[in-house]
């Protein structure tokens, strides 16, 4: 899972549990999800450092 979760500009996303990010989806930079947190095929949540 961890090429699924990357960081940008050096931030990193925090994870709730359990989560499940699917082989075709990213998690990148200053995103937060909580618990019980699905992201599916072809989804992509990216967070930039001002968002």
């Amino acid at each position: 899972m961890e090429d699924r979760i990357r960081e940008y500009q050096g931030m990193f996303p925090k994870l709730g549990d359990p989560i499940y990010i699917d082989p075709l989806g990213a998690v990148i930079g200053n995103v937060e999800l909580g618990d019980y947190v699905s992201i599916w095929s072809n989804a992509v949540v990216r967070g930039d450092p001002c968002a």
